[in-house]
């Protein structure tokens, strides 16, 4: 019973692969749907991800930009030994692969975290947001999906705070030349009331 349970699902990731190679060129969510069972171990299946922050809420994602994190995973741009390990051990090496997982992803439900700060930073990284952050990220953390930026709103306090010390500190390759420098002129407070800010925002 558990082998069948685990052949089922690879079943229909092979037969959808099958016919994509002839079908729409264009990003199928169905098929997304099919292969996001791989992703579901850590995202969840609603895309919620895990409020501790280890893992991102990515339902409601730009697809444009699901695909370009891939991308960037697929080609060491960014670092995360569970997604290296998804992408290569479970050969999601096609771009067709990423384009439909990113569809799909996109189409689910914007997931609005519980995690937050305590507020006591709140002010000063409001103010910090909107000097530094809100000319690419937009007012309420939308992003854009033609600039590839993501939307930030609701995302894990704990997640947001972890990526943007990572970008200050050069652990996250893609976003060392737009984000390192000026990351590394914002204190720990200032980090810890941006992260405060974007999570606090439910917006549709």
């Amino acid at each position: 019973m558990r082998r069948l349970s685990v052949l089922v699902p690879l079943l229909l990731v092979l037969h959808s692969g099958f016919a994509r190679a002839g079908g729409d060129p264009r990003p199928q969510s169905r098929r997304g749907q099919e292969l996001f069972v791989i992703c579901t171990a850590c995202h969840n299946a609603d895309g919620s991800g895990v409020e501790d922050g280890t893992v991102p809420a990515i339902a409601g994602q730009y697809a444009s930009v699901i695909e370009k994190e891939l991308a960037d995973f697929h080609e060491e741009r960014r670092w995360n030994i569970r997604m290296e390990r998804v992408i290569y051990a479970r050969h999601l090496t096609r771009r067709d692969d990423e384009a439909d997982i990113a569809a799909y992803v996109s189409s689910l439900p914007h997931h609005v975290t519980r995690s937050r700060g305590d507020g006591t930073a709140l002010a000063l990284g409001t103010r910090a947001y909107f000097r530094e952050c809100e000319g690419c990220h937009g007012a309420l953390g939308q992003g854009s999906a033609a600039k590839l930026t993501p939307r930030l709103d609701g995302q894990h306090f704990q997640y947001l705070v972890r990526q943007i010390l990572n970008a200050g500190n050069r652990r996250r390759p893609n976003l060392i030349n737009s984000h390192a420098q000026r990351v590394r002129g914002l204190t720990a407070d200032e980090i810890n009331g941006i992260a405060d800010y974007l999570a606090r925002i439910n917006r549709p």
